[in-house]
């Protein structure tokens, strides 16, 4: 039976954990992630122990070694995640009410204000018309 052992040391960053560095030496592994967890030059650090059994073809992970930082950043992730689902979406937008249409009164209104315009205005210049060629 040949087992498979491999430690990863995951770093937080950008928003996401990466694979910083592998090591096949439990102690090894923890070591460097200690010391990479005091350098501060990541905000969070762990160490995953990846398992795989050649004979059942199966393989399985556990986190051995964790940061305290990076419980403060999961915990915040899950919360965000928690508070993202329980958003409700947004309601449709509302359709702009149309336009009534304008009747026919109301054209045959406009029609009669217009020709009273046209029919006064000329009135009017007939009027200034005949003043200037009598006086």
């Amino acid at each position: 039976m040949a087992l498979l052992r491999v430690f990863e040391i995951h770093t937080y960053r950008s928003g996401t954990w990466k694979i910083d560095s592998v090591f096949d030496d439990r102690d090894l592994a923890l070591m460097e992630a200690e010391r990479v967890d005091h350098s501060s030059r990541f905000p969070a650090v762990r160490v995953v122990e990846e398992t795989f059994d050649d004979e059942s073809q199966q393989g399985g992970t556990r986190t051995i070694y964790r940061s305290n930082k990076a419980d403060k950043i999961n915990k915040a992730t899950r919360a965000k995640q928690a508070a993202a689902s329980k958003i409700p979406a947004p309601p449709p937008k509302a359709k702009p009410k149309p336009k009534p249409k304008k009747g026919m009164a109301h054209q045959a209104v406009s029609a009669c204000l217009l020709l009273a315009v046209i029919v006064g205005g000329g009135l009017f210049v007939i009027y200034l018309l005949n003043t200037l060629t009598v006086g």
